[in-house]
C-alpha cells in the first residue's frame, strides 16, 4: 500500500509539473499561431494516443464507441469545449498574459463547485458561498482597478469547468476520452493544416525548431492526462486535491520571475481574494471529509 502510495503521489507531481511548464514549452513556438499550435496538438495527440491504445490493447474497444450516438454528441461537447480552453491557452502564454492564465486555474475549483449546484443539483454550504463571493470580488478588483474584465481568466476557467461537467456526468476512462475528443477534433485540424501548407504560411515545414518541438505537443498533452490518471488510482481524491494548485502557482512564479510580466497592487489585491477563497474552500473541504 505505501508502494501504491509513493507512486501516486510521484505520478501526481509528474503531472501537474508538467502542466506548470507548458508555458515554458508554448513560449518557444511563439513565432507560431495560437490555431496551428492548437492543430498540431490535435493531430499529434491522436498519432500518440493510438500508440498508447494499442500497446494497452483497447484501441478495437475504443473504436466501438463510436457507435454509441447518445454518449458520442457529449464527446463532442467536450471536445469543443477543451479545444477552447487549449486555445486561449496558447493564445494568453504567447501574448504575455501567463498571470491570467494562472489566475483562470485558480477559480477554476470554485467555479467547479459553482456549476455542480446549478447543474447537478450539490448544495453550497455556507464556507463555499463566501469562496464564491470572494472569487467573484477578486475578478471585481481587476474590472473597477485595472479597467477590464479578465475574460482570459474567466473563459479558461469556464471551459475547463464544463469539460469536468460533461466529464462528470458522462464519465469515460481518460485514455479513451483524450483519443475519442481529439480524434473529433482531427478533420477540423487536418484541413487547417492543409490550407495553412498550401499558402505556404505553416511554421512546421518553414521552420526548423518548430519543426520538432510541434509533434511533441502530443506527448505533452497526453502524458499528464496519463500520470493524472495514475495518481487518481492510488491516492485519495483529498490527497490529490492539493496538488491542482501546483501548476497555477508555477505559471505565476514563471509569469512573474522569468518572463517579467507586471504584478501590480490591484492584481495582487485580485490574487489574495482567490487564495483567501480557496484556503477556506480546502479547508472545509478537508472537514467534511474528516467527518
Amino acid at each position: 500500500m505505501e508502494t501504491s502510495n509513493r507512486q501516486g503521489i510521484t505520478a501526481a507531481l509528474g503531472a501537474y509539473v508538467l502542466w506548470g511548464l507548458l508555458p515554458v514549452y508554448f513560449k518557444l513556438l511563439q513565432q507560431t499561431s495560437a490555431f496551428e499550435i492548437l492543430a498540431h496538438r490535435v493531430v499529434w495527440s491522436v498519432v500518440f494516443m493510438v500508440l498508447v491504445l494499442c500497446i494497452a490493447k483497447e484501441f478495437r474497444a475504443t473504436l466501438a464507441f463510436f457507435k454509441d450516438l447518445h454518449n458520442l454528441k457529449w464527446v463532442i461537447a467536450s471536445a469543443m469545449l477543451i479545444a477552447v480552453n487549449w486555445l486561449i491557452f496558447i493564445w494568453a502564454v504567447n501574448d504575455g498574459r501567463i498571470l491570467e492564465t494562472s489566475l483562470g486555474y485558480y477559480i477554476n475549483p470554485i467555479i467547479n463547485m459553482f456549476m455542480a449546484m446549478l447543474f447537478l443539483g450539490e448544495r453550497m454550504r455556507p464556507i463555499q458561498w463566501v469562496a464564491f463571493a470572494l472569487a467573484i470580488l477578486g475578478v471585481a478588483v481587476q474590472v473597477i482597478e485595472v479597467g477590464y474584465l479578465p475574460w482570459v481568466a474567466l473563459c479558461l476557467a469556464f471551459s475547463f469547468g464544463g469539460y469536468g461537467l460533461i466529464k462528470k456526468k458522462r464519465p469515460i476512462e481518460a485514455r479513451k476520452g483524450l483519443f475519442v475528443e481529439t480524434i473529433v477534433l482531427a478533420p477540423v485540424a487536418i484541413v487547417y493544416l492543409a490550407w495553412l501548407s498550401s499558402t505556404g504560411e505553416m511554421s512546421f515545414s518553414n521552420n526548423v525548431q518548430d519543426s520538432w518541438l510541434l509533434p511533441l505537443t502530443g506527448i505533452l498533452t497526453a502524458v499528464p492526462l496519463l500520470l493524472y490518471t495514475a495518481a487518481a488510482n492510488r491516492i485519495s481524491f483529498t490527497t490529490l486535491s492539493f496538488f491542482q494548485y501546483l501548476a497555477p502557482s508555477m505559471t505565476f512564479i514563471l509569469a512573474v520571475t522569468v518572463y517579467d510580466e507586471h504584478l501590480g497592487m490591484p492584481q495582487l489585491i485580485s490574487f489574495a481574494c482567490i487564495w483567501i477563497g480557496l484556503i477556506l474552500y480546502t479547508s472545509d473541504s478537508l472537514r467534511r471529509r474528516r467527518k
